[in-house]
């Protein structure tokens, strides 16, 4: 099956109202899928939904299922559900599908620490290979040469755009099968974004990810696939070649 995900009858509400209308749908395995629409038109919360992140707020209810096929084993629901193959325990979801956040946030510690506390965390693996696999997480992301002769110096002492490179190599370094990116280019500044997006570009040819963002022009570069949302709802599916921007905006 070339799916990335299967979206079955998913829907989340909050204290009883409902953010994410009941979907269905299938995610493509290849290139990177954009989920785009105004600000509270669910795409955050179904992002959130594939890590299961929704559950750290109060009052969430999520029905539905969603399945990830992330390698050639059998797919992975990402809820349980009874009678069905056991989801994973939340940590070891998150470890399989990362999340870079809208703002950077970088923890307040030196800029490898910020690289080796999940892995230490999670017990990955030992302290030298740990420290080879930051450096690599650091390469990845284009920030290798700019922080190697300040690895020991605090994280929050970095520009925005390099914070949230930072934030990348974190998401990167437990090398997901899956990475969520929520807006990651909309609190930086031009320069900055277009590091992110050429970023996002490269890793777009090795790695599975899945984009949110309100930015139309950007989502019209950056993917393969657009999904439309409005309202809590799944409007529109659009794949290369798409329409033309104009048409598209008009439908958000």
């Amino acid at each position: 099956m070339n799916h990335l995900a299967v979206i079955e009858n998913l829907s989340v509400s909050f204290d009883g109202r409902t953010v994410l209308e009941p979907l269905s749908g299938a995610l493509p395995a290849e290139g990177l899928t954009a989920i785009i629409g105004r600000s509270g038109s669910g795409k955050t919360t179904l992002l959130r939904a594939f890590n299961r992140l929704n559950e750290e707020f109060p009052g969430c209810e999520t029905r539905g299922q969603i399945r990830l096929y992330l390698d050639d084993a059998a797919p992975l629901p990402v809820y349980p559900r009874a009678g069905e193959s056991a989801a994973p325990p939340i940590a070891a979801l998150r470890q399989r599908v990362g999340m870079v956040f809208q703002s950077p946030n970088v923890f307040p510690c030196s800029i490898l620490e910020n690289l080796l506390l999940p892995l230490r965390a999670l017990g990955i693996c030992p302290a030298p290979q740990a420290e080879e696999r930051a450096r690599q997480a650091l390469r990845d992301v284009g920030l290798w040469e700019e922080v190697r002769r300040r690895l020991r110096e605090p994280a929050t002492a970095l520009s925005g755009g390099q914070q949230q490179r930072l934030c990348l190599a974190r998401a990167l370094v437990l090398d997901p099968a899956l990475l969520l990116l929520d807006e990651p280019t909309a609190s930086l500044d031009l320069r900055s974004a277009g590091h992110i997006e050429t970023l996002i570009q490269s890793l777009a040819t090795t790695r599975r990810l899945l984009l949110v963002s309100h930015n139309l022009p950007q989502a019209l570069r950056l993917a393969s696939h657009l999904w439309l949302f409005a309202h809590g709802k799944l409007t529109h599916v659009f794949s290369r070649p798409f329409p033309p921007e104009e048409e598209i905006a008009a439908l958000l």
